[in-house]
């Protein structure tokens, strides 16, 4: 497959993850619509998106040895397409969970939900991530488009947009920074957990 092709094929595949993703987010909105007409509490930040670039799509389907096409990338890489939901405690992550999954629940494949806060990645990198699959009809064909959702708290965001500044792809980052981060993740994940705990006992208060 030559370069261009992989590019026509990656475009295609770009304008379906964006209109599934808008689909998805609309949905989304909505539910946190219904949070605020109940006075619960919304996630602290505008939902996020995004949508990986060529280049990073490209070197995923090297890595893992898969062909740029239209139906290998839709059926292999689900993270083409992104949305982030960011909240204060992780209690908060789990009851927005909760929520998606049983508003998306006949569109989760039965591989589609990963915890990486209680099983998280080796760099340290920790969020629940749903992947909602959209049936679009799209030039005479029904293509299904998976979006990846992601929850994590502020103190995970904050971790997580310094290692991809610093770490994250960056050639010749040392083994010694890559620790750093990895010590920096188990140290904010300490202050997620005492934090969630504070906020459960004041709660809890009558």
């Amino acid at each position: 497959m030559t370069p261009q092709e992989q590019l026509e094929n990656y475009t295609f595949c770009q304008v379906l993850c964006e209109r599934a993703m808008e689909h998805i987010k609309t949905d989304i909105n909505d539910y946190l619509r219904e949070l605020e007409l109940g006075n619960e509490k919304p996630p602290i930040k505008p939902i996020e998106t995004r949508i990986k670039s060529f280049e990073s799509a490209r070197e995923k389907c090297r890595s893992r040895k898969i062909k740029m096409t239209i139906d290998s990338m839709l059926t292999s890489l689900r993270d083409i397409a992104g949305i982030r939901i960011t909240t204060l405690y992780i209690d908060d992550v789990y009851s927005i969970a909760e929520a998606l999954k049983i508003r998306f629940h006949s569109s989760i494949p039965d591989d589609g939900i990963r915890d990486r806060i209680v099983e998280p990645k080796d760099n340290g990198y920790r969020s629940f991530h749903i992947v909602v699959q959209k049936a679009l009809f799209f030039k005479g064909r029904t293509y299904i488009v998976p979006v990846e959702i992601q929850i994590r708290t502020i103190v995970m965001d904050v971790w997580a947009a310094l290692e991809h500044d610093l770490v994250y792809k960056k050639e010749g980052c040392s083994e010694a920074v890559k620790t750093k981060f990895r010590d920096m993740a188990d140290y904010l994940n300490e202050v997620d957990t005492a934090a969630n705990a504070l906020h459960q006992k004041a709660v809890a208060k009558p």
